[in-house]
């Protein structure tokens, strides 16, 4: 402006500089959660811009127009705009888990814990955000799931849960020599408490069972392996099963008939012989009597095999003459 100077010296002049506004803008980059500060602002005004951090992530600076170390960060407006962004790094080890469950003895189909049990936690560490595909492991009589790919939540709260299903195996029993039955056939879970027993026949002691396993007692409870077993009960054969050998002699008069009204019982042997197997005994030599023929016969292991000889009386003739004096 232009004035008069005057004599007096009492001309005044006065220049009015109007304050310049600039702009601050911040926007949230990697790993920011959310940022505060942005605005219009006068030339050395003081301002203040802040950032908030995700969990799982470390701050690292403000980037732009210009830069700025500290995530909550005070300064004076400079006479120009402001443009930052906010940065932070994702951590290298946030934690997650990972739980290995395997399915209960008789446990259903359903994933929970009613059906299934944690026998492992594996605690480990990735990179915020990033994804992982934690290996499964490998456990004897259980089948393994797929792995599965997920990301590492910042705030440590990613669980991996896998589910391994419980084998089932075959038991095959059967009978074998000297064995009237056996009980225990059907299909188990790995793990399962399994009971295989067996009868033995009259006339037979106990042996073993054999097959793909072999087990002494002839009740016999075991654990079921990560395979099917197949076993057949076996018995000895008693060397001393008894049984009887009756001698018949015909009566007088007797007819041929088999029967305690035609022949008298004479002389009973108990004998013993291997069960099951075949026996002749020797017949009798009674003077008067023709004998049988001796009979080939199987010994009962329940001691009830008798063989009855039936010996035949002699007829003979008899002659008388009148000699002399003799009318």
């Amino acid at each position: 402006i232009t004035v008069n100077v005057n004599g007096d010296g009492s001309a005044v002049v006065n220049y009015y500089y109007t304050r310049n506004s600039y702009t601050v803008d911040v926007t949230a980059g990697t790993g920011i959660g959310s940022v505060a500060g942005a605005g219009t602002y006068q030339y050395d005004e003081e301002i203040t811009i802040s950032a908030v951090v995700k969990a799982g992530y470390t701050w690292s600076e403000w980037n732009g127009t210009h830069t700025f170390a500290d995530s909550v960060y005070t300064f004076n407006m400079p006479a120009e705009s402001v443009n930052v962004e906010a940065y932070a790094t994702a951590n290298t080890d946030t934690p997650y888990k990972v739980n290995h469950w395997q399915q209960n003895i008789g446990g259903g189909n359903e994933l929970n814990s009613d059906n299934y049990t944690v026998l492992e936690t594996d605690n480990l560490e990735g990179t915020t955000d990033e994804e992982v595909t934690p290996i499964v492991n490998s456990y004897e009589g259980f089948i393994s799931p797929a792995e599965v790919t997920v990301v590492v939540n910042g705030d440590g709260s990613t669980i991996v849960n896998y589910y391994y299903t419980r084998d089932k195996y075959c038991v095959e029993v059967e009978a074998g020599t000297g064995i009237s039955s056996v009980s225990g056939n059907g299909t188990y879970w790995y793990g399962e408490s399994v009971t295989i027993s067996a009868t033995v026949l009259d006339g037979y002691t106990w042996s073993e069972w054999t097959g793909t396993h072999a087990f002494t007692d002839m009740t016999y409870t075991f654990i079921m392996p990560a395979e099917s077993i197949s076993v057949t009960a076996y018995a000895t054969a008693d060397e001393d099963t008894v049984y009887t050998v009756n001698h018949w002699l015909q009566n007088i008069g007797g007819r041929e008939e088999f029967n305690s009204d035609n022949y008298t019982l004479s002389v009973t042997e108990d004998m013993t012989g291997i069960t099951d197997t075949q026996v002749t005994p020797d017949v009798i030599e009674y003077e008067g009597f023709t004998s049988p023929v001796a009979r080939t016969e199987t010994v009962n292991g329940d001691g009830s095999t008798v063989i009855s000889y039936y010996y035949k009386r002699n007829s003979y003739t008899l002659e008388v003459e009148a000699g002399t004096g003799i009318g």
